[in-house]
């Protein structure tokens, strides 16, 4: 392919980075790190890790300034390389360097045989990060047959064509693996694309069998594609440097290792989150929604579940319903002291999503405020095991800032964990 022809010097920068991030990746500090994150989802005290999702403000984290190559092929290696070196070097979080170069296996999914898209708005910067759905259901209970089960186009040519010139590129110096994880498990919001928000709740009282059978043909579809991962056996494991969902590592001792191609979706995390039922009833959750997600979640051997929803009025059901929960997303939407309570002595690690706007509107970290937002959190989770990510910030006027934040939160770490 074209694509693939990128010049010698482009090469050579690609190389030297690899060869950086080889380094980086094996400093004594990632063994510790790899540690911390293992006790502290596997249960066991530890200083919790802290995370800096970037990608949401790469525009001030990955500018254009730092690139050298031009090619396409090219740039997108540097950039995953880059992107690694820089979060160790100006962050500092928690992550643990990769020692190897991986790729995901080239499948693309149809969901629903229809078109299912969204208009976007950009804002003053040009970034386009609002948008509303452009729903094609109108009349579900008319619609529905327009739906189709879900097809799945899988390049496996492809992705080792990919991973054979990678390796050239690189020159044995990281190895390229081939990771193939379990897809997101996204049920609600897939019926939100498919009907828009507002129409979703009123189906709910117009035609609840309607919205019975929807979520019965979103659940078949997802079934089919843990099917597939498995049948095609490119299933590889999450129990070490994966990223599990939101920027969460999955390192446990309490997944399996087995030789590859016999890994089920039993042996793996699992992503579950329905954010957008914050807005209806307990009941209506526990009816239409929950039976649903905990089927596909009994597949999984741990569960990371939720995303920006608060979570204190659906926990004691989703709990009973998905025993296995090991991680739970606590966002700046949930009640962090009731959430403290309510996972006091379960193991279930308390995932904070801190306010983003800390880091992401003032032109300079305010580090008595953020100092004071963090501790409330650590007294709330009462010692339980514990992480941070720092996620949905997209913009930061000073990436030392960055740095910064991380280093405050783990001074207060040390006061509260030892």
């Amino acid at each position: 392919m074209t694509c693939y022809k990128i010049t010698g010097e482009e090469i050579r920068r690609l190389r030297e980075l690899a060869k950086k991030q080889k380094e980086y990746a094996a400093l004594p500090v990632m063994v510790e790190r790899a540690e911390q994150w293992r006790r502290n989802n596997d249960g066991f005290p530890a200083i919790p890790p802290v995370v800096v999702e970037t990608w949401t403000f790469d525009p001030d984290f990955m500018p254009e300034s730092i690139f050298a190559c031009e090619n396409p092929a090219a740039r997108k290696i540097e950039y995953r390389l880059l992107k690694n070196i820089r979060e160790y070097e100006i962050i500092g979080d928690d992550k643990v360097m990769p020692s190897c170069y991986p790729i995901d296996w080239k499948i693309d999914i149809d969901w629903f045989g229809i078109a299912a898209g969204t208009t976007h708005a950009a804002d003053a910067q040009g970034r386009e990060i609002g948008f509303s759905y452009d729903a094609p259901i109108k009349d579900l209970e008319k619609d529905l047959h327009l739906l189709k089960p879900v097809s799945i186009n899988f390049d496996r040519e492809g992705t080792l064509k990919e991973k054979n010139f990678i390796e050239e590129i690189l020159d044995g110096i990281l190895p390229v693996t081939i990771r193939g994880e379990i897809h997101h498990i996204e049920l609600s919001n897939h019926a939100v694309s498919l009907c828009g928000m507002e129409k979703l709740w009123m189906f709910l009282f117009d035609c609840p069998d309607a919205v019975k059978e929807l979520m019965n043909y979103l659940t078949s579809n997802h079934h089919r594609l843990l099917d597939f991962y498995e049948d095609e056996k490119i299933l590889t494991p999450t129990g070490g440097n994966s990223d599990i969902g939101q920027s969460s590592y999955g390192f446990t001792a309490r997944l399996p290792e087995k030789e590859p191609g016999s890994y089920t979706c039993r042996d793996l995390w699992m992503f579950i989150e329905m954010e957008e039922t914050s807005s209806i009833s307990r009941e209506m959750f526990e009816e239409f929604f929950l039976p649903h997600a905990a089927g596909l979640a009994s597949r999984a051997g741990a569960v990371y579940y939720g995303c920006c929803e608060p979570m204190q009025r659906n926990w004691p059901a989703l709990y009973r319903a998905m025993p296995h929960i090991r991680k739970l997303s606590i966002s700046p939407y949930s009640d962090e002291e009731k959430m403290g309570e309510l996972l006091h002595n379960t193991g279930v690690v308390y995932s904070r999503k801190p306010g983003p706007g800390y880091l992401g509107v003032a032109e300079r970290l305010d580090e008595e405020a953020w100092r004071s937002h963090i501790a409330a959190t650590f007294k709330a989770v009462r010692g339980g095991p514990y992480e941070i990510i720092m996620r949905d910030i997209y913009q930061v006027p000073d990436l030392e800032s960055v740095g910064r934040a991380v280093k405050i939160v783990r001074e207060e770490a040390k006061k509260f964990y030892g």
